[in-house]
């Protein structure tokens, strides 16, 4: 039988890739597709490699002619980098319509909308850009704070400090950001100039008293008795990952009960796109619509301070797709 894949050529070039050694993740990746030219997983690290190489026309050429192979579960990030290849190469258009296809396969991933809404606003379509980011917004795409400072930059440019003030706000009350907290002394300082008065923004002192502070006890019971209700109306989130074949089944057969990721921006959005704990976990083996997957519940999410990643640990397999236990399992080639 002709040899499919090599999961640990794989893990030598996916290492590549995380450890940004662009050049070496290049040259593994194409010796990889030259001997598997059907695995998906192998032509997209390869794709990847040329992109972040700067090889962008094969890149795109690579990316036009498998786009339809690709899962559901993978489109965005693929439309993703055919969207910025147009993008670099100037065809506005075209880039416009990938990054749109990206929002509409993952609309919870912030950088999408973002990237497009910069796009727009640097031609000079400030109110289109404007559409997009509140559209980010009101789907609660994540990092949120990218799109709040996004949006204090469009209004600013339009010279509406107040909202531009109430964005740039947003973004200091949810994390540390200097450029946010330098664009709020301009824009106090733009509109002591003009004679207007900004927005107030409350904030609440642990020291002020609470609107329940002062309720008798039976409303304070009423209320956890509510609380209590409300968490048995949990609706689990889902989160999707790809993963190698030798995990998966240590993952099926009950094995492996931690999944681990690295502590990253693209990794802590999609851990809080999942919500709270437990949710649901997609774990496909490979990028093609026909992968071997399962759906694991995920009891909890620990960070590890040490390694830096997240652990996600794993309880109750509900449901496996596209699995033959019966079929033999694939070649591959042994280690050189």
């Amino acid at each position: 039988m002709a040899k499919q894949r090599n999961g640990k050529q794989l893990m030598l070039i996916e290492q590549a890739h995380e450890e940004q050694q662009v050049a070496l993740a290049a040259e593994l990746s194409s010796r990889y597709v030259a001997a598997y030219p059907h695995d998906l997983d192998g032509a997209w690290f390869h794709i990847l490699a040329e992109y972040r190489i700067g090889r962008n026309a094969e890149a795109k050429q690579q990316l036009e002619s498998r786009l339809s192979q690709f899962s559901d579960d993978f489109r965005g990030p693929v439309l993703t980098i055919l969207a910025r290849i147009n993008r670099d190469q100037g065809d506005l258009a075209e880039a416009e319509r990938c990054y749109l296809q990206s929002i509409d396969a993952d609309a919870c991933d912030a950088c999408n909308y973002v990237e497009l809404g910069e796009m727009m606003f640097a031609a000079g379509q400030v109110a289109a850009a404007e559409q997009i980011v509140r559209k980010g917004i009101a789907n609660e795409a994540l990092p949120l704070e990218d799109l709040h400072y996004l949006s204090g930059t469009l209004s600013r440019a339009n010279g509406d400090l107040a909202a531009a003030y109430l964005a740039f706000c947003e973004v200091v009350d949810a994390i540390d950001h200097p450029e946010a907290e330098g664009a709020i002394v301009d824009i106090e300082a733009a509109a002591q100039v003009r004679g207007i008065e900004l927005p107030h923004i409350e904030s609440v002192s642990e020291d002020e008293p609470s609107e329940s502070e002062g309720e008798d006890d039976e409303s304070v019971v009423d209320q956890a008795q509510d609380c209590d209700e409300g968490e048995d109306e949990h609706v689990p989130g889902e989160m999707v990952l790809n993963i190698h074949r030798e995990y998966f089944l240590e993952i099926l057969s009950g094995e492996k009960k931690i999944e681990y990721r690295t502590v990253s921006e693209y990794w802590r959005t999609r851990v809080e796109n999942a919500g709270e704990p437990p949710f649901h976990l997609r774990v496909i083996n490979g990028m093609s619509k026909q992968a071997p997957e399962l759906t694991v519940i995920c009891d909890k999410v620990l960070i590890n301070p040490w390694q830096m990643e997240y652990e996600l640990h794993l309880g109750t397999i509900l449901e496996v797709k596209n699995w033959d236990h019966t079929a033999p399992p694939e070649e591959e080639d042994e280690e050189e």
